[in-house]
């Protein structure tokens, strides 16, 4: 009897390995590379060939992530990112509805916060335009497959408009949300205002308002 219940014992030890071996393997492919398991998302890594599973959610980490003393370096998660919506102009006399198209990189050195360079163009594809090229961040208060966020940038713009052209430093703020971060190619929906901290020839500084959708992959 005691045999019976060490093979047992034994044979369930293995299963659940092998299940965890698999369950490693089928997230190799995965370009995030999260495990999402209980509604939280947790970084995957393979440092020299040791797995483990860090849980940032509580700034965390297992002993074995530990290197000669020193932590192991969390590598980012990078992404090309583009999308397009509708824009108000301000300030540079648009004409009717504008649209903004944006494009640039980002990367993702935690689970709570994205690095993101951007370039924008809002235009109503008439006389005015708006330019900017900006370095922020976003901030995800909820690590979920869906998550809020808000956030910031700073750049340099152009503007044009009404005979004026606008060179200077720019201030960017946004809210929006991420869809499917546990997936290599997610979505985000935020909202945006953009303002060109140079006065225009009427006293006035150049804002845009905007509502966009966008990919990173």
């Amino acid at each position: 009897m005691p045999s019976c219940v060490s093979f047992i014992i034994i044979l369930l030890y293995f299963t659940g390995f092998s299940q965890t071996i698999d369950i490693r393997r089928n997230t190799d492919n995965l370009k995030p590379e999260f495990i999402y398991k209980n509604d939280n998302i947790i970084p995957y890594r393979n440092y020299d060939s040791t797995f483990f599973i860090a849980d940032t959610l509580n700034d965390t980490m297992p002993e074995d992530s530990l290197q000669n003393g020193a932590l192991v370096r969390r590598e980012a998660v990078r992404f090309y990112t583009a999308g397009f919506g509708p824009a108000n102009l301000q300030n540079v006399e648009s004409e009717g509805l504008a649209y903004n198209f944006f494009g640039g990189y980002m990367w993702e050195p935690a689970n709570y916060a994205m690095i993101r360079a951007s370039g924008d163009i809002t235009t109503d594809f008439s006389n005015s335009l708006l330019l900017s090229a900006s370095l922020g961040t976003n901030l995800y208060p909820l690590v979920r497959d869906i998550s809020p966020y808000i956030g910031g940038e700073m750049g340099f713009g152009y503007s044009r408009g009404g005979g004026d052209n606008t060179v200077g430093l720019s201030f960017g703020g946004f809210l929006g949300a991420q869809f499917f971060r546990t997936s290599d190619t997610q979505l985000i929906f935020e909202l945006k205002l953009y303002m060109l901290l140079n006065e225009t020839g009427k006293g006035a500084f150049p804002l845009s308002y905007l509502a966009r959708i966008g990919l990173l992959f």
